[in-house]
């Protein structure tokens, strides 16, 4: 019988960001935000829309979810 060690290794896995997914511009840090009380975040705006927003918060970030269409810009 073989003991199998090494076989098997715990992966943390977290959600993609909206910026790793390709949805996001990337022009707010949420990191600068909290880490840096003189971060100018005004006059930067985002290319979603409201309704863009939010079928990505319903998507959400997980990579095999990146495949889901939305099914009113088909």
């Amino acid at each position: 019988m073989h003991s199998g060690v090494g076989r098997i290794h715990r992966l943390i896995m977290r959600p993609m960001s909206l910026y790793e997914s390709g949805d996001s511009n990337g022009k707010i840090s949420l990191m600068d935000i909290f880490n840096d009380k003189n971060v100018k975040i005004n006059g930067i705006n985002s290319n979603l829309s409201l309704k863009d927003l939010i079928f990505l918060a319903a998507r959400g970030g997980w990579p095999e979810t990146l495949n889901i269409p939305d099914k009113e810009k088909q």
